[in-house]
């Protein structure tokens, strides 16, 4: 038998692998990485002087990162781990072309996709927010400032405008404000958490004890009626997508330690209700 060590299969480029397939690549959950200082001038237009100062100050930090610190500060709150990987800083490149439109447009052949449908990552949990000017201001600032940055390269850039939904007022103001400035693609949140109207202190079938809130998925059960929020997308030829993350809720990330304990099958456990 040959001692000789077997040759290592030389990669391949996306590029090449894209040049051998006979249909369009889109790839439907990429993220981008908000340039701040791009973005404050927007939120400071929506939330208004004393919203956006009390937000920069992070008078509202809480309602958006989760709490980090050791396995051990965690464990009296049971606050779930976070990730570490959601701004990448090692491939200074790559860290860009996340922030960066342009450059990510003239980089998407390189990277063998067509087509990109992107979602927020600082705007993550925005549209979760229980203060009702505060949760509005935000899902329409960042609009903004996507449709201000993006806009100029949807032919292969798609962003996905955040939709509030505490009620379907309030989202259809939001779809037609995304038409208005001229994206194509809303982003729901799975759902909405409501206050339960008579919590009960003790265990009863199928509910924690001390149980405050619900998550309301907007079809079964549902507080209000949100046909008209569906109808009004296909008036507008607005795609509807649904990204766990613009709601900020742990009923399906319990681990103190460890974040993939987290995140494996998050997007199957946040969507299931919904999908019912």
């Amino acid at each position: 038998q040959s001692m000789r060590p077997r040759s290592r299969a030389r990669a391949r480029s996306s590029r090449s692998i894209r040049d051998e397939v006979t249909h369009p690549i889109v790839d439907i959950d990429g993220h981008v990485i908000e340039h701040v200082p791009s973005l404050l001038p927007h939120l400071r237009e929506s939330l208004g002087a004393d919203l956006f100062t009390r937000y920069c100050v992070g008078e509202f930090q809480g309602l958006f990162v989760p709490p980090s610190g050791s396995t051990e500060d965690r464990r009296p709150s049971r606050a779930p781990n976070n990730g570490w990987w959601g701004v990448p800083t090692q491939n200074t490149l790559d860290r860009a072309t996340a922030m960066i439109p342009g450059l990510l447009h003239e980089r998407m052949d390189e990277l063998g996709i067509d087509v990109t449908v992107l979602y927020p990552t600082l705007g993550f949990g925005i549209a979760g927010v229980d203060l009702d000017d505060l949760r509005l201001g935000l899902c329409t600032g960042f609009n903004d400032y996507f449709a201000t940055a993006y806009g100029p390269y949807e032919d292969r850039l798609r962003l996905s405008g955040v939709v509030p939904m505490h009620t379907p007022d309030e989202a259809l103001a939001e779809l037609d404000h995304l038409h208005a400035i001229g994206l194509r693609v809303a982003a729901f949140p799975h759902g909405v958490v409501r206050a339960i109207e008579s919590p009960v202190r003790e265990a009863a079938a199928c509910r924690w004890p001390g149980q405050t809130h619900w998550l309301d998925t907007f079809g079964l059960d549902s507080a209000y009626d949100y046909d008209p929020v569906w109808q009004r997308c296909i008036d507008l030829g607005i795609a509807v997508t649904f990204h766990g993350g613009l709601l900020m809720d742990s009923l399906h990330a319990r681990s103190v330690s460890n974040f993939v304990a987290n995140h494996l099958g998050l997007h199957a456990s946040m969507m299931s209700g919904l999908a019912r």
